[in-house]
């Protein structure tokens, strides 16, 4: 940690980023710095989702144990725009 920041490694322990905090509490920033850090195994978990998700369109939504495709194509659908954001697009 930097004066007031917090760095973020990559798996190879370089230092990629350093965010500072700018009135911000600490407990603010050591989240912020955990969901940087873990934004490429958040991404991934998403794509094998997004795609697990495509394949059982028949997936139970957990209200009453029914299938149900178009709450699976709905989270289809979030978790696209999801990828489309944290890859820029």
């Amino acid at each position: 940690m930097h004066t007031g920041g917090f760095d973020i490694f990559d798996p190879r322990g370089r230092d990629i980023v350093t965010i500072y905090g700018g009135g911000v509490e600490v407990e603010s920033l050591e989240a912020n710095a955990r969901l940087i850090a873990a934004a490429p195994e958040l991404l991934e978990a998403l794509e094998d989702a997004l795609e697990f998700i495509e394949g059982y369109a028949d997936v139970v939504d957990g209200s009453y144990g029914e299938p149900s495709p178009n709450r699976a194509m709905s989270l289809a659908s979030e978790i696209r725009s999801a990828i489309r954001k944290a890859r820029g697009e």
